[in-house]
C-alpha cells in the first residue's frame, strides 16, 4: 500500500509554484537585497548594528515587542507602517517577515482595506525588485489567497494577516533548502 501511495503522489502534476521554484533555484542566482540597507544575506549582529544605525538616524524605531517600526509611507499612496522582525536558523537568516498596515486604517474606511494594501504592497515589491511578477495560490477549500514571487532564491509571499493588516514574507529559498536536506539526513 505504501508502495502505491508513493505512485500516486510521484505521478501527480507539479503545481505552477512547484515549477516556478524549481526553475528559479536552478538558476542558482542569489537576491540578497530587501529595503533599507537590509539584506538576506545579514548575520544577526549585523542586522542589529544596522538597525541601531538606522535607529540613530531616525529612520527605524522601535516597534511592539521585538520588532522594528519602518515608515513606509514614501513608497506607499497613504501613511503605512511596516513592522519586521527576522527569523534566523542555524546562524543564516531565513526570512524576513513584513507587517504592513495604513496608518489610518479603521473598519469603516473603504480607502483602507487590507485588500486595497495588498494590490498596493505587491506593486511596490515589483518596483523595488522588479523580476517575476506575482502568482495567485488559492488554497483548496478557496477561503485564503496568497500571492508568491520568486526570483532566484528570493521568495515574497503576500497575503491577509488580518481585517487591517497585510503579511509579507520574504524567504531565502537557499536556506530552507538547506535547512530541509539537512532535516531529512
Amino acid at each position: 500500500m505504501g508502495l502505491g501511495l508513493l505512485l500516486i503522489f510521484a505521478c501527480q502534476p507539479k503545481s505552477d509554484y512547484e515549477i516556478l521554484r524549481e526553475t528559479e533555484l536552478a538558476k542558482g542566482v542569489t537576491y540578497d537585497s530587501l529595503f533599507a540597507g537590509l539584506s538576506l544575506d545579514m548575520t544577526k549582529k549585523e542586522f542589529f548594528d544596522h538597525c541601531w544605525e538606522m535607529n540613530r538616524q531616525g529612520v527605524f524605531m522601535n516597534g511592539t515587542g521585538s520588532q522594528v517600526l519602518y515608515d513606509a509611507s514614501p513608497h506607499f499612496s497613504r501613511p503605512t507602517n511596516l513592522t519586521f522582525y527576522p527569523k534566523y536558523i542555524e546562524g543564516e537568516m531565513l526570512e524576513m517577515p513584513l507587517e504592513l498596515i495604513y496608518q489610518d486604517w479603521a473598519i469603516w474606511n473603504e480607502e483602507t482595506t487590507v485588500e486595497l494594501l495588498i494590490d498596493e504592497i505587491k506593486e511596490v515589491l515589483l518596483e523595488w525588485y522588479g523580476g517575476n511578477d506575482f502568482i495567485e495560490i488559492v488554497n483548496e477549500d478557496e477561503t485564503v489567497t496568497i500571492w508568491v514571487k520568486i526570483d532566484g532564491n528570493r521568495q515574497i509571499r503576500v497575503g491577509r494577516k488580518s481585517i487591517s493588516t497585510a503579511l509579507v514574507t520574504i524567504t531565502n529559498l537557499n536556506v530552507a533548502e538547506k535547512v530541509g536536506s539537512n532535516q531529512k539526513s
